[in-house]
């Protein structure tokens, strides 16, 4: 789940659901297109900075810092390096950079959304946009999952490292104490979240009432023209 600081920041920037999502399904048409090169780069450039700008908006500066560093870091390595780069050697390298140019400010788009869009905000802008609950549904279920298996994962190594489990000790204990808990624990997560959801009523057909104002504001028409604007000048140049 959000932090409360973080969800304040993130009501404060008031940016609307289906602009998140705009926002990143452009990032993962643009990042997987063709390999860019001369004025593409920059076009992709200003695209790929557009989840370094909404992680500062929302004060999440060492996550944005450690971003613009993998990805720069990612971005210079393909170019300038793997050119001079042969056998396999050149073959790790290449892969290493496409994963840092390109499924890195994917990644961390798709985190800052988790991280804060608020499920019933999500519902109020799919619903305002008459998508199918078949889609709305799990699509909830599925943002409250990964934030719950997060905060289970670091409760079970807690522990794990409080009884000296660790991967200096036996890395087959940790397979045992931390993996299999783990796996115990998304399945009964997985019900648990599909039966909350259906107790909130959310298979209820007719129209539902909602506390969450959904509506474009200005910094929405911000990060979209300025993500539209890049993409458009990535496929004209």
């Amino acid at each position: 789940m959000p932090q409360p600081e973080l969800m304040k920041a993130a009501k404060d920037i008031q940016l609307d659901p289906r602009t998140k999502i705009y926002l990143l399904l452009l990032i993962n048409i643009v990042i997987f297109s063709t390999n860019p090169s001369g004025c593409q780069l920059i076009a992709k450039g200003a695209l790929a900075a557009v989840p370094f700008a909404l992680l500062c908006s929302t004060g999440m500066w060492r996550q944005g810092f450690i971003y613009a560093v993998l990805y720069v870091a990612g971005q210079l390595a393909e170019i300038y390096l793997t050119a001079y780069a042969a056998g396999a050697w050149g073959l790790l390298m290449r892969f290493t950079t496409q994963m840092l140019s390109r499924f890195v400010p994917i990644v961390i788009m798709a985190y800052y959304l988790v991280r804060t869009m608020e499920v019933s905000a999500f519902i109020a802008a799919m619903e305002r946009m008459h998508v199918s609950r078949k889609i709305i549904i799990p699509f909830a279920v599925l943002f409250r999952f990964f934030p719950t298996i997060a905060e289970e994962s670091c409760a079970i190594n807690d522990a794990m490292r409080m009884r000296g489990i660790g991967f200096r000790g036996s890395p087959l204990a940790v397979l045992e104490y931390r993996l299999v808990p783990l796996m115990m624990s998304i399945v009964g997560i997985g019900n648990e979240l599909s039966a909350a959801a259906v107790t909130r009523g959310l298979r209820i057909t007719g129209e539902r009432t909602n506390i969450y104002k959904i509506g474009f504001g200005v910094l929405d028409a911000v990060f979209g023209l300025w993500a539209t604007t890049a993409a458009i000048l990535f496929f004209i140049l």
